[in-house]
């Protein structure tokens, strides 16, 4: 009765100033998404055919999620509750597979990591030394000077 002598007058009652006082306001959930990212493959990376691998994905903010969900080509591969969020992959066939996940934090916020390319059996064409410059591939350059062989040979003979 004394708690409600503090809001109202004798034999009244006002719950939400009560709980108001006690509680403070209600705090809205955190707005912004959370940081999420595939950190394994890396992006770029090749893999072989029907080589076992790991797609890893992390929160970069600390934040847990209650869901994380892995899409591989926009097809569901299924939830991880734990971090870090692990799926096992393995018999891929030859292709480029584009890569996200999507979770749902404790606040019901739901954040997409950016999408990454995983080269199954093909070279990635963008593969670079980490200085900008291409890697040179022997095989593709052995290529390139029998093409230019023959076209000159042919243009020889005209």
């Amino acid at each position: 009765g004394d708690q409600h002598d503090d809001h109202c007058p004798a034999s009244q009652q006002n719950s939400h100033r009560e709980l108001l006082q006690r509680f403070g306001p209600a705090v809205p959930p955190d707005p912004t998404a959370s940081n999420l990212a595939v950190v394994s493959p890396d992006d770029g990376d090749e893999i072989a055919v029907g080589e076992p691998f790991a797609i890893v994905a992390e929160s970069l903010d600390g934040r847990s999620f209650a869901n994380v969900v892995l899409f591989v080509d926009e097809a569901n591969i299924g939830g991880r509750t734990d971090s870090p969020y692990t799926w096992q992959i393995e018999g891929l066939g030859e292709g480029v597979y584009e890569a996200y996940v999507i979770g749902i934090d404790a606040a019901g916020t739901m954040s997409q990591s950016p999408v990454i390319e995983i080269f199954v059996g093909l070279e990635n064409p963008d593969r670079d030394d980490g200085g900008g410059c291409r890697i040179a591939d022997e095989r593709r350059d052995a290529r390139g000077l029998a093409v230019f062989a023959l076209a000159w040979l042919i243009r020889r003979r005209r």
